[in-house]
């Protein structure tokens, strides 16, 4: 990775969601018109991830992030799992003493919570009820299954519907190469440079022309007429 440190594979035992039965209603919600998609060629992309769906791999190996929920129990000759809400004292079959799994749980399954846990959920809040479900979702096309999907099946298994109605996909900009910016690649923009493109010119020359879903790249034009400017005038990607 980043830091250039050798890698090893390592089997270990990995918690997984059983995603077919959260995944239809879901799929049913844009095969009936509940859900759209702009530019609408996307939504062939959501149909064909929910259609082929495996189960979900929900186990990280990080130092961050919300630890799984589970505990074992630390005798031998006792095999029991205690998963729980809060912290238990002991375990629920032989009253052993218990430890929590070491795993956190992936970024997507806690963001996928976002619609209505910002509300207060899972209190009945009156934010919630005034601001849930939504209506417009505006993201990037790479996030469709990783977030968009995922909000939509969370939503329809919590909150019995879709947190929005129309999922808005806008373009990515993106380096020579047709690669997004990334830290692992280094390819991205020198944000102390930014202060030199005049924000105005670049967002009403892209967001215009090049709006839904048209990913940029940079060309030798500097936005502010100056070449060695960090950001550049858009393109329509081939």
């Amino acid at each position: 990775y980043r830091c250039r440190t050798a890698v090893e594979p390592l089997l270990s035992n990995q918690w997984f969601v059983r995603m077919k039965p959260l995944s239809e209603p879901a799929l049913e919600a844009y095969k009936t018109g509940r859900l759209k998609f702009v530019p609408e060629r996307w939504g062939k992309v959501y149909e064909h991830w929910m259609t082929n769906i495996r189960d979900w791999n929900i186990s990280r190996q990080l130092w961050w992030g919300h630890r799984i929920p589970a505990w074992f129990c630390e005798n031998q000759e006792c095999d029991h799992i205690t998963v729980a809400m809060e912290t238990p004292e002991s375990c629920g079959k032989c009253g052993g003493s218990v430890r929590q799994d070491d795993d956190v749980l992936d970024t997507w399954f806690s963001s996928w919570l976002w619609p209505f846990a910002t509300f207060g959920w899972p209190k009945a809040t009156s934010d919630l009820q005034r601001f849930y479900p939504g209506h417009t979702l505006v993201t990037a096309p790479d996030i469709i299954f990783f977030w968009v999907a995922r909000m939509v099946m969370a939503g329809y298994h919590f909150m019995g519907d879709t947190p929005f109605e129309t999922v808005y996909l806008n373009g990515v900009v993106r380096d020579p190469q047709h690669r997004a910016f990334s830290k692992s690649l280094g390819n991205g923009i020198d944000r102390q440079g930014l202060r030199r493109v005049r924000t105005s010119s670049w967002t009403g020359t892209t967001w215009r022309q090049h709006s839904p879903q048209v990913d940029t790249m940079p060309t030798s034009a500097g936005t502010s007429g100056d070449s060695s400017s960090p950001i550049w005038m858009g393109r329509q990607r081939p």
